[in-house]
């Protein structure tokens, strides 16, 4: 009996800990600074541990509160067209408060969804996004508990609904993806080409593919780019943000059997993300304190130790512990590539 009562207060302790992990996570996603495209995937992912959730997703509302982009990755590619119908077939919307709202008959139908958690994120008077945490039929409804908790981290949460004040340095995901087009259509397409084209949706008329999906769109336009440039037209790039960071487009003419130009244009999509955010991702479950985690961010990101100090408003012997700390709990979690890129 006591073995079992240990064993249940030993897993309390590790939900507390995971729940205190995702806590700190979400605290500096929402600080970043960056467009929120960039860091949604993560915060989603983020409340859905803190907010048990089967799908979660974010609607982001143009300058006349009206949906524009949308991101709900667990819905088929029909079903987000359908969506996209449904959407702007909708005017300016309303803040209101975090609970279940009008947005069900949009949002419920096309994925099948019982019960949706709406967070809606404020500025200046004025909404600027929708959070939206989902549950299936047979799952309990989201509760007073719930919106207490949203309600808490609501002055947190708005911070992404700022402007954007920083850049970030990317990095390749390792994620490639080609798409062929001829005279302005699709001809081929590998499977990554197709994950990438649906990393960005749109609530535009029409709901068609190129319609709803503007990475699409951008490649279409870098290959009439070329097809006006004539057979020896210079390869264009182009990069376009989306949840979980950006993609990088190129596209160059094709060449036929025997060295001539053919009239096909290959279009390479590479996904690229953050490098604080990929770190960020690695140090989630460590058992770095919240300021180290912080020190490691910022060394990755390319600012010298120097930088890092007085961002952290921290003297030199504090930084030097925090480094000697950072080295000796990631080693022993066989992080050699994490310490590499923080550089210590």
């Amino acid at each position: 009996m006591a073995k079992q009562v240990q064993y249940q207060i030993a897993l309390i302790r590790i939900g507390v800990g995971k729940q205190a992990n995702f806590t700190a996570y979400l605290d500096q996603l929402c600080r970043t600074g960056w467009d929120s495209r960039i860091v949604m995937p993560d915060v989603l992912a983020a409340l859905r541990m803190l907010i048990p959730s089967s799908a979660a997703g974010c609607l982001w509302l143009d300058s006349r509160a009206r949906p524009a982009d949308f991101w709900l990755p667990s819905l088929t590619l029909a079903q987000r067209c359908q969506l996209a119908t449904r959407l702007r077939r909708l005017g300016a919307m309303g803040a209101e408060p975090a609970g279940e709202s009008d947005l069900q008959r949009y949002l419920l139908g096309p994925g099948a969804f019982g019960h949706v958690l709406d967070i809606w994120l404020q500025r200046e008077h004025r909404a600027h996004a929708v959070l939206l945490l989902f549950r299936s039929p047979s799952e309990s409804r989201f509760g007073r508990r719930e919106r207490e908790r949203v309600a808490q981290w609501l002055p947190l949460l708005t911070q992404l609904a700022a402007p954007e004040r920083a850049v970030p340095v990317f990095r390749d995901s390792g994620t490639d993806g080609t798409l062929v087009i001829r005279h302005g259509l699709p001809q081929w397409s590998d499977a990554a080409a197709e994950q990438l084209l649906q990393q960005r949706l749109r609530c535009a008329p029409g709901g068609g593919w190129l319609d709803i999906a503007p990475v699409a769109r951008c490649c279409n336009e870098l290959a009439g780019l070329i097809d006006r440039g004539g057979e020896r037209a210079a390869p264009v790039e182009r990069s376009m943000t989306v949840p979980g960071g950006r993609v990088r487009l190129r596209a160059a003419r094709l060449s036929a059997c025997g060295g001539r130009r053919d009239a096909a244009v290959s279009v390479t999509l590479r996904e690229q993300i953050p490098t604080e955010l990929y770190v960020l991702r690695c140090l989630r479950d460590t058992t770095l304190s919240p300021a180290q985690r912080r020190i490691a961010c910022r060394l990755a990101a390319g600012a010298s130790r120097d930088e890092v100090r007085r961002g952290c408003r921290i003297g030199a012997e504090t930084m030097k512990t925090h480094l000697r700390q950072i080295r000796s709990r990631l080693h022993g979690q066989h992080a050699a590539d994490l310490l590499s890129l923080i550089g210590v």
